[in-house]
């Protein structure tokens, strides 16, 4: 009989590989880590027996509710993005760069005695858009740092808003980059086919939960909370426990400490000698 296949979920380095991922080794489970991180060239690892597997998760979702939302109600002057505010001061500056030249090259044609009227005005204007321009971003940047803590008043009656209408699901609204994993690491560990997913904290643990109703054979979900810490952003930190509790109830076991003891009850599978000895 095989081996049963855990994935060790993860949304930090995918190495070291620390001592829990090495006693699941010698439990005589066939270990694969599945992490953030650029993809690596040619397809998994092996580090100490165990596959390694990374898997990129841009901020897509994160970044386009929170991220890239229009300032126009805290500065109405702002550009949408700060990318697009970047693309127009480059913009702006490259026409005074031209208008400049154009202006060199008419003073030269006129013999060196006097700029003609049209190359000085449009030199004029260009310069006043690249003011216009730096206006304009250096509100969008303060819009952004404004939206950056979300505790303004209308911040508050939105998060109030979404608890009252979506309930444990108002997460998905108050934090929407605790669905980027599931984006990028879901499709993988479908690939993957695991027997057991060990999630390291949450937001791994929703991304697993999910998989193991999608897999067609039952998968075993095992909720590591080893130094879980509080997220410090107030819509985050209000997202985070939703989530919990939407999707805590249903892993199978949970660990919040990683001595091969406890891993071991956790498994369901008797501490072996050289498991004991695992430091």
């Amino acid at each position: 009989m095989s081996a049963l296949r855990v994935v060790v979920l993860r949304d930090t380095a995918a190495e070291p590989l620390g001592a829990h991922v090495t006693a699941l080794r010698d439990l005589g489970f066939e270990v694969h880590v599945l992490a953030k991180g650029d993809a690596l060239e040619g397809g998994p690892l092996l580090v100490d027996d165990v596959a390694v597997s990374t898997v990129p998760v841009p901020k897509w979702l994160g970044a386009g509710r929170h991220g890239a939302r229009s300032p126009r109600w805290t500065k109405p002057l702002g550009y949408r993005t700060l990318l697009k505010a970047g693309v127009r001061q480059a913009a702006a500056q490259a026409r005074v760069s031209e208008s400049m030249f154009q202006r060199d090259v008419a003073y030269v044609k006129s013999g060196n005695t006097k700029v003609p009227l049209v190359p000085r005005a449009r030199l004029f204007l260009a310069r006043a858009e690249r003011r216009w321009v730096a206006e304009r971003t250096e509100a969008t940047r303060e819009a952004y740092k404004v939206r950056k803590g979300r505790r303004r008043p209308v911040d508050r009656a939105a998060r109030r808003l979404w608890r009252t209408t979506s309930r444990q699901h108002a997460w998905a609204r108050l934090d929407p980059a605790l669905l980027d994993p599931e984006l990028h690491l879901g499709p993988a560990l479908d690939e993957l086919a695991p027997d057991v997913i060990h999630a390291e904290g949450p937001v791994m643990m929703s991304v697993a939960v999910r998989a193991a109703a999608r897999i067609d054979h039952p998968v075993r979900v095992v909720w590591d909370r080893t130094g879980e810490k509080k997220p410090k952003r107030p819509w985050a930190a209000q997202a985070r426990p939703l989530l919990v509790a939407e999707y805590g109830h249903r892993a199978d076991a949970t660990v919040k400490a990683r001595d091969p003891q406890t891993l071991a009850a956790a498994y369901g599978a008797a501490p072996t000698p050289t498991l004991e000895g695992t430091p």
